[in-house]
């Protein structure tokens, strides 16, 4: 495959091409990320049971609920609980800006035959 001619495209050859991009991809796009956000999503979980109070029931109905209303949270729980969902929240997005920039090097480098053996 040759180098593409870097030119304004329209709008029909925007889409032809990065459709093609993307099908002929796939395979590394989801590696991406499934090796970034997987493993960063299970740590995100961990960290979000580690941290929610011992009261919360998360079977306690559509919305979650708790076991025994007379049970008290205290204010360092309701902290932990909310650094938790925090840390969460910084984890999920770290793993996503990673998995956005490795896919656009994939896509730039897929777009531009780099990495393709010539033979």
């Amino acid at each position: 495959m040759s180098t593409p001619q870097l030119r304004p495209l329209g709008l029909g050859e925007m889409l032809d091409v990065s459709v093609k991009i993307a099908w002929r991809n796939a395979g590394t796009l989801i590696r991406i990320v499934l090796f970034v956000v997987a493993p960063a999503q299970a740590l995100s979980a961990l960290v979000q049971i580690s941290a929610s109070p011992d009261t919360y029931d998360p079977a306690g109905g559509a919305f979650g609920g708790f076991e025994d209303n007379s049970t008290v949270t205290t204010e360092s729980e309701v902290w932990t609980f909310a650094a938790g969902i925090g840390i969460a929240t910084l984890i999920g997005f770290i793993a996503g800006q990673l998995a956005t920039g490795a896919s656009f090097k994939a896509i730039a480098q897929a777009y531009l035959g780099e990495g393709e053996r010539k033979g």
